[in-house]
């Protein structure tokens, strides 16, 4: 029993935690990008950032590939995968 009074604490820690990363995430999106955000939202605009490597550097990814992230964002939020907080 305090095993799992242990654990459910740990999993309130967690979900605490990433609630304040994606706040974190959408303020920096915000300030960074904020039509790549307005467009895409929060998540994909990161993730295109990173694969791009640099804000500047967004203009050479191939349109494919953005296609491609957004269209599995998307899946995944009608499916349920992804919830935003």
């Amino acid at each position: 029993m305090v095993e799992l009074l242990c654990h459910a604490g740990q999993v309130i820690e967690l979900t605490e935690y990433r609630a304040s990363l994606y706040d974190y995430l959408k303020h920096r999106m915000m300030a960074i990008a904020p039509n790549v955000t307005a467009l895409v939202g929060e998540l994909v605009g990161a993730r295109l950032i990173s694969h791009a490597g640099m804000n500047s550097l967004l203009l050479f990814i191939q349109t494919s590939f953005i296609h491609r992230k957004c269209r599995v964002h998307t899946d995944c939020l009608y499916c349920g995968v992804l919830n935003e907080i």
